[in-house]
Order: structure tokens, then C-alpha cells, then sequence
């Protein structure tokens, strides 16, 4: 097995993690979702999306800051991170 095979191996396992914690997310969005129709609450939350965004600024902002003595890559992790999570708030917008 070639170091490239490894490799690609490890991102198959974190790949598999990723899709088990967004199943959980999943499901417990659609689960909010319900609660929020049956209790007659809107859908979106502005304030909640804002909180979840600045924790994820905070923490991509910790891993740059900490990668930038290492890395030259830190502040496309901090771009690639951001965008994921805001692809992940506009889907489940759409459930």
C-alpha cells in the first residue's frame, strides 16, 4: 500500500464520520423543525444562526491562529470551514 492509498484511507474514515454526525444533525433539525410548527414558532432564527456562526468564527479563528505558525494553509482553512457550515445552515433551511 502506497503512502497516497494511506491517505486516502484516512479521509475515507473521517468522511465516514462526517456523514454520521450530519445524519444526527440531520435529524435532530427535523426534529426541531416540528417542535417549531407545533408550537407555532418561526422557522428561522436569526439570533440562534448568528450564535452558531460566531462559534464557528471563534473556533476557525482559534485553529488559524494556531496553524498560521505552521502553515501556509491556515487561511484556507478558515475559508474552507466557513463555507462548509454555512452550505450546512442554508440546507437545512430547505427541510
Amino acid at each position: 500500500m502506497t503512502k497516497l492509498d494511506l491517505l486516502r484511507g484516512e479521509i475515507d474514515d473521517v468522511d465516514s464520520k462526517i456523514l454520521h454526525y450530519l445524519k444526527i444533525r440531520y435529524t435532530l433539525v427535523l426534529k426541531i423543525r416540528r417542535l417549531k410548527l407545533k408550537n407555532s414558532i418561526p422557522l428561522k432564527d436569526r439570533a440562534r444562526e448568528k450564535e452558531i456562526l460566531n462559534r464557528i468564527e471563534a473556533c476557525r479563528k482559534s485553529t488559524a491562529s494556531k496553524q498560521k505558525r505552521t502553515s501556509p494553509h491556515a487561511l484556507n482553512f478558515s475559508h474552507y470551514a466557513k463555507a462548509i457550515f454555512a452550505k450546512i445552515l442554508s440546507q437545512s433551511h430547505k427541510l
